[in-house]
């Protein structure tokens, strides 16, 4: 679940903090990723999911594999990630903004997680 975070300026927040897992069907807990890249996709606005796959980002964060280790977290559900996701340019000007948690392998389609909808602190 994404939480507002303030980085730099006095007061509002300026971005967020979220956690990912990667898991697998035969896997349920959070397992370490080693190749490909997670990304991390704000759309300014509630987005369907199928919107989603042509709709442009409003935001987005690129984290290749051999950048995850310093974010990496272990724990009861696996191996997770705890992401500082600072908002660069405009701010979005709609009431919710959209995350949604990419991965990208190396080979092969890349595999979009549910998308979170959460209201928009950074207005």
């Amino acid at each position: 679940m994404p939480v507002a975070l303030k980085f730099a300026r006095p007061g509002s927040p300026d971005g967020f903090g979220v956690r990912v897992f990667a898991s697998s069907r035969s896997r349920a807990k959070g397992v370490p990723i080693r190749s490909g890249t997670l990304d991390i996709l704000a759309y300014d606005g509630v987005s369907s999911e199928s919107a989603l796959e042509t709709a442009k980002p409003a935001q987005v964060w690129s984290y290749p594999a051999a950048s995850l280790h310093p974010f990496a977290v272990a724990g009861p559900l696996g191996t997770g990630y705890e992401l500082a996701l600072p908002w660069q340019g405009a701010r979005p000007t709609g009431s919710r903004l959209t995350l949604v948690a990419r991965y990208a392998p190396e080979q092969g389609a890349a595999v979009l997680a549910a998308p979170s909808i959460i209201p928009n602190s950074l207005k």
